[in-house]
């Protein structure tokens, strides 16, 4: 991404009055925490903002400042003068809004993700990013605005949780450089890792353990799934917020070289998860269903039966083998 990219969004964002910001169903720590850092900046300018996610935000996530801002219900978007799509590798992700906002004359768009594939002028979008976080520090940046402790927070949240916790390929020295700069405006590191990792609800526990007895593995041991049914969430009284983080337990299997959570959505719709350690890039396995997102993390959505879903994944798995082979 080029500098003169974030010049220009910055002076664009400048001169527009009513702004909505959106990110993706199912959101995690970096789309709540770069949405919610924006939009504190872009209020310090005066400007009227509307956080649209058409998801609920996950309990772990309700310490964030600004979290309850966001909104399910999103009537037009005629009423703004620009939408700023956040952590989106396509509009669709955004929901069902995706078509009024994509008849928005001004979209922004702030991503990471490498197979992104919304068009427009202001693509903010760097796949050497750590976290959609960073762009929206680099934006806040050229904006000129303080960052406040709420912010610093939020920020901080977004890159830990979607490094997971710096463990994942895409840590790079601007994620450390970020972060201890939020620390010295006050974020506490282990009073966040507490709120994101440490409070799990009784029926987290419980969908945890369904989940992981569901496990299967390929014949040839490199690839592990996990499933998630609806019958599941409504045994346990879950939702899709409780699923987060589960689809890396697989890939903790020794021998495996990458991973899958299948989730149930509705009775025709089913949601995968991939997860790779680093030698199989699974952007390119999600993009073959119309997904995408990043080497070692992606995902799509696919009308079809579990079994169907779970039938095409344990052959990708085998073609694996034989192209190694």
């Amino acid at each position: 991404m080029k500098k003169n990219v974030l010049k220009k969004a910055a002076s664009l964002i400048k001169n527009k009055t009513r702004l909505l910001i959106a990110t993706h169903v199912n959101p995690d720590g970096d789309a709540i925490g770069s949405s919610l850092a924006l939009g504190e900046i872009l209020k310090m300018m005066g400007k009227e903002v509307v956080y649209y996610c058409e998801s609920s935000i996950p309990d772990k996530y309700f310490f964030m400042p600004g979290v309850d801002q966001f909104t399910r219900e999103l009537a037009g978007a005629e009423r703004f003068n620009a939408v700023i799509v956040v952590d989106c590798g396509d509009l669709e992700r955004v929901g069902d809004a995706s078509k009024k906002i994509g008849t928005t004359e001004v979209i922004i768009n702030i991503d990471h993700h490498m197979t992104n594939q919304i068009s427009g002028e202001m693509r903010l979008v760097d796949t050497t990013a750590c976290a959609s976080a960073e762009i929206v520090y680099r934006l806040i940046k050229e904006l000129e605005r303080p960052i406040t402790f709420p912010i610093a927070l939020n920020l901080y949240t977004a890159i830990l949780t979607d490094t997971g916790s710096f463990r994942f390929s895409n840590t790079n020295r601007v994620a450390f450089r970020i972060c201890e700069e939020m620390v010295k405006l006050g974020v506490v590191p282990h009073l966040v890792a507490q709120q994101v990792y440490g409070t799990y609800s009784a029926g987290r526990l419980r969908l945890l353990n369904e989940v992981l007895n569901s496990l299967e593995l390929s014949s040839n041991k490199i690839f592990a799934m996990v499933t998630v049914t609806l019958e599941m969430m409504a045994k346990t009284g879950t939702g899709p917020g409780d699923i987060n983080g589960f689809v890396d337990y697989p890939r903790f299997i020794k021998g495996t070289e990458f991973s899958a959570l299948v989730q149930e959505i509705d009775g025709k719709k089913i949601h995968v998860s991939l997860r790779s350690k680093g030698k199989l890039d699974v952007a390119a396995m999600a993009e073959r269903f119309g997904g995408g997102g990043h080497f070692n993390a992606s995902g799509f959505n696919i009308e079809g039966t579990l079994k169907s879903v779970k039938t095409q994944l344990f052959q990708i798995a085998d073609s694996v083998e034989s192209s190694s082979s």
